[in-house]
C-alpha cells in the first residue's frame, strides 16, 4: 500500500511538472523577473522606497527639537578687586530645553538652565556665599516681521524641499515604469513576431509549392517558361521574408532577455496576444479631472521648485525686523534644591520685550535683484502651464494615435476575412474544376499576407495602448 502511495505521488508530481512545464511564459511573470532580475530596475524599485520615505523630509524643521548641553569653566585671571570678585571663579553648567520652530515665523525655545559659581578667595564680608547655585526656567519668542515675513522664507524653503523630494520620487516612478513599458512591448513583439514567422514559413511551404507545380508544368511544355521564373521569384522573395522575420524574432528574443538580465538568445513559450477588447478599450478623462503621468507630474515639481525659490530670495533682500520677547523664572541660592524651588515661583521674574532692525544699503543692487528674481518667479509660473499643457497635448495625441492604429487594425481584421472567405471560395472552385491551382495557391499567399499585415497592426495597436496606460486618472 506504501509503496503504491508512493507511485502515485510521484506520477502526480510529473504530471503537474509536465503541465507546469508545458503552460507558458505569461507577462506577469517576465515583469517580475525584470524587476527583479534588471539591475536598472531593482535600483528604481529601491529609489522609489526611498524616496517615498523621504517625502516627509521638508517637515523635519517644524518637528520639536530636544537639546541638552553642558558648560566647565574656570577663569583665574587677575581681577581689579580681588576682595569683591575673589582670584578664581569656577562654573559649572547644565542646559535642557525643548524648540520648534513654526511655519509662520514664530520660534519658541523653553528650557531649564542651571549653574554652580565658586568664588575663591573672596572676602565673606562682600560675597558671604562664595559657592551658590542658580536655576531658571525660560522661555524665547522670536517673530519675524519683514524679511521671512511671518515665515515667507520658512515656507518658501519648506515648499523647495518638499517639490525636491517630489521630483526625485516621481522621477523614480516614472523610469521604472518606462523600463517596464519597454518589456511589455518587447514581450509583445516576441509573441507577434513568433506568429509572423509561422505564418510566413506556411507562406514559403505554398510558395515552394506553387513554385514545383510550375515548373512541373513548364517542362510538360503546359506553361511558358516565364511563369516558372516568376514563381521561383514569388519563392524567394517568401524565403527573404521569412528570414528577415527571423532575424528581427532574435533580434526581439535577445532584447527581451537582455532586459530581465539573462545573455540568452532563446525563450520559452509565451502568452497569446490580448484580445481585440482589451487592446480597444476605450480610456477616457475622468469628470472633473484629467489623466497625468510621473514625468508631466515632474515638471510641475520642478516649476515649484524654481518659483518657491525665487520667492525666498525675493523675501531674503527686504529689510530685517524682528520682535523678541523673554520670560524667566529665577532661583538662586547656596542649596541646589532651594534655587531651584524658587525658580519654580513667579517671586523673582525677569522679561524683556525688543525689536531688531536691519537693511542693505545697497539699494540700487537690490532693486536689480528684485526684478530679477520676479521675472524668475514669472518664468516659474509658466514652466508649469507648460507642463499641464504638454500633458494635456500629449494624452489627446495618443488617443488619436490609437484611434488611427485602431483603424487599420480593424481594416487589416476586414482584408484577412474577406481574404479567408476567397480562398474558401476558390477551394471549392478548384474542386469543381473552375479554377486553376496556380489561382488557389496565390489566393492562398494574399491570406497568408493579409494575416502577417493584421499581426503586425495588432502589435502598433498593442504598444499605443500600453503607453495609454502609463497615464493615471488625477
Amino acid at each position: 500500500m506504501k509503496s503504491l502511495s508512493l507511485i502515485l505521488t510521484v506520477v502526480f508530481c510529473s504530471i503537474t511538472q509536465a503541465e507546469a512545464a508545458k503552460a507558458p511564459f505569461s507577462l506577469a511573470q517576465y515583469l517580475e523577473q525584470v524587476k527583479s532580475q534588471n539591475p536598472e530596475a531593482r535600483a528604481e524599485v529601491l529609489n522609489i522606497v526611498a524616496n517615498e520615505a523621504r517625502l516627509r523630509e521638508a517637515d523635519i524643521p517644524y518637528s520639536p527639537e530636544f537639546y541638552a548641553g553642558f558648560l566647565r569653566a574656570d577663569d583665574k585671571k587677575q581681577t581689579a578687586q580681588p576682595i569683591f570678585t575673589g582670584t578664581e571663579t569656577a562654573i559649572t553648567q547644565w542646559r535642557t530645553g525643548f524648540r520648534k520652530q513654526t511655519n509662520f515665523g514664530l520660534g519658541a525655545d523653553l528650557y531649564f538652565l542651571t549653574q554652580r559659581t565658586i568664588v575663591s578667595n573672596a572676602s565673606p564680608l562682600f560675597l558671604p556665599v562664595p559657592d551658590y547655585q542658580e536655576s531658571s526656567f525660560n522661555l524665547q519668542l522670536t517673530q519675524s516681521l519683514w524679511r521671512n515675513a511671518f515665515g515667507e522664507i520658512t515656507r518658501s524653503d519648506e515648499a523647495v524641499t518638499r517639490a525636491k523630494s517630489e521630483a526625485d520620487y516621481l522621477d523614480s516612478k516614472f523610469k521604472l515604469k518606462t523600463i517596464l513599458l519597454n518589456a511589455k512591448n518587447a514581450y509583445w513583439a516576441v509573441v507577434s513576431y513568433t506568429q509572423v514567422v509561422k505564418l510566413q514559413e506556411e507562406n514559403v511551404a505554398r510558395a515552394k509549392k506553387l513554385r514545383d507545380y510550375m515548373t512541373r508544368r513548364s517542362k510538360m511544355k503546359l506553361f511558358d517558361d516565364t511563369d516558372a521564373m516568376q514563381a521561383e521569384a514569388s519563392y524567394q522573395t517568401r524565403e527573404l521574408e521569412l528570414q528577415s522575420s527571423l532575424d528581427d524574432r532574435a533580434s526581439a528574443v535577445r532584447n527581451l532577455n537582455t532586459l530581465r538580465g539573462m545573455n540568452a538568445d532563446e525563450i520559452q513559450d509565451l502568452e497569446d496576444l490580448p484580445s481585440r477588447e482589451e487592446m480597444t478599450a476605450v480610456s477616457k478623462t475622468p469628470e472633473g479631472g484629467h489623466m497625468s503621468r510621473e514625468d508631466f507630474e515632474m515638471l510641475r515639481a520642478q516649476a515649484k521648485i524654481a518659483q518657491a525659490t525665487a520667492q525666498s530670495r525675493i523675501s531674503q533682500v527686504k529689510p530685517q525686523l524682528d520682535l523678541t520677547g523673554n520670560l524667566s523664572t529665577n532661583g538662586r541660592d547656596g542649596l541646589a534644591k532651594t534655587a531651584l524651588e524658587r525658580a519654580e515661583t513667579d517671586h523673582f521674574p525677569t522679561w524683556s520685550i525688543g525689536l531688531t532692525f536691519s537693511v542693505p544699503l545697497d539699494f540700487g543692487l537690490i532693486r536689480g535683484l528684485q526684478h530679477g528674481l520676479n521675472a524668475a518667479k514669472s518664468a516659474a509660473q509658466s514652466m508649469d502651464e507648460a507642463a499641464q499643457f504638454s500633458e494635456l497635448r500629449a494624452w489627446d495625441d495618443l488617443l488619436k494615435l490609437r484611434k488611427e492604429a485602431q483603424g487599420r487594425y480593424d481594416r487589416s481584421v476586414s482584408i484577412e476575412n474577406i481574404q479567408t472567405h476567397l480562398v474558401k471560395r476558390e477551394q471549392q472552385r478548384l474542386l469543381n474544376g473552375r479554377a486553376t491551382t496556380f489561382e488557389a495557391l496565390n489566393i492562398e499567399q494574399n491570406l497568408a499576407l493579409s494575416q502577417i499585415q493584421r499581426v503586425r497592426s495588432q502589435l502598433a495597436l498593442l504598444q499605443i495602448h500600453n503607453t495609454l496606460k502609463t497615464f493615471e486618472a488625477k
